[in-house]
């Protein structure tokens, strides 16, 4: 009796001790399950908070570009308002460098042939000179007066070009020829007064395209130039071939010329010296740099080629029409 009622009790021992044990792995498991939901919230805790710290570096990326892109357009701006200030500042103290040399213009190269046509004048009224002696000085006023007329039409055309920073154009197709032989008709007489013969090489079936007037002013400031360092009995000639899709008018003499400096100020943009000619003829200085405008402002180029003693050539680049 004893012996069963001591075997129930280990059995009863055993019993309590496996239920002890299931319960401690029951409470371990338990725990373990805790542990791992934990792991697992703060895995989500932690990733949620990784997507949030993405998001909010995109949001400052994308905010960060586009401060970077409103300041790079602002500097652009301000960069493209500064260059906007120092082309106006370029073109005033232009404006002013034209207004000084047109009153210099003015009150002497104009003044000049105007005070001798008007002095002559009234000697003639006066009896100082006889009708037969004036008419001596006829083709010296003749011409004076040519010379102011070409002054004050550069003057004009070149007061309109700067003032407007503008250029109509009215571009037509135009007769090379025809052209030259206008243009030869109004130098006729600046021409013989000094025996220059005006020769021309141009066939008749060459065309340009290009502005009537603007180009009839070119021709007659060059024809002009080249008639005024001309010597007497020299020679000038205007020629003209198609090449590479152009139309080259050349305008020669066998004058003066002049030196490398010279010639690379021609084309500047701004007023020249005026240079006396071989008689004393006067100029504004301006006809050669107004035809350079012209002839940019059809699509065409200007250059020059000159020796000193040995002549000028002057040749445009014209499209052909």
């Amino acid at each position: 009796m004893n012996k069963e009622k001591a075997m129930q009790t280990a059995r009863n021992l055993e019993f309590e001790y496996e239920l002890e044990k299931q319960q401690e792995l029951i409470k371990n498991l338990e725990q373990d399950n805790a542990i791992a939901e934990g792991k697992t919230r703060l895995n989500r805790i932690l990733f949620s908070a990784a997507a949030i710290g993405m998001f909010l570096a995109i949001i400052i990326a994308i905010q960060f570009f586009r401060n970077l892109r409103r300041a790079r357009a602002a500097n652009e701006l301000i960069l493209q308002q500064k260059n906007e200030i120092e082309c106006q500042a370029k073109k005033l103290e232009e404006l002013n460098k034209f207004k000084d040399t047109t009153f210099s213009v003015l009150s002497h190269d104009l003044r000049s042939p105007i005070n001798a046509l008007t002095g002559t004048m009234a000697m003639l009224d006066a009896g100082i000179i006889t009708p037969e002696e004036f008419a001596l000085h006829k083709q010296e006023l003749d011409n004076k007066l040519q010379s102011v007329t070409l002054m004050l039409d550069n003057l004009l055309q070149w007061a309109k070009s700067q003032m407007k920073g503008e250029h109509t154009l009215d571009i037509e197709r135009i007769n090379v020829k025809r052209k030259v032989l206008k243009s030869f008709a109004v130098m006729k007489d600046a021409a013989q007064q000094k025996g220059i013969t005006l020769t021309h090489k141009v066939s008749e079936e060459l065309y340009v395209s290009a502005d009537r007037n603007q180009l009839a002013m070119v021709l007659r400031n060059l024809l002009s130039n080249a008639i005024k360092f001309t010597p007497d009995g020299g020679t000038v000639q205007v020629a003209a071939t198609k090449k590479n899709g152009k139309v080259e008018i050349t305008v020669s003499d066998n004058g003066v010329g002049m030196t490398n400096i010279q010639a690379s100020q021609l084309f500047d943009g701004t007023p020249n010296q005026s240079t006396a000619g071989t008689v004393g003829e006067k100029g504004t200085g301006i006809g050669l740099s107004l035809s350079g405008d012209f002839i940019r402002n059809n699509s065409g180029t200007i250059t020059v080629d000159s020796e000193k003693g040995k002549g000028t050539t002057f040749t445009i680049e014209l499209p052909l029409a």
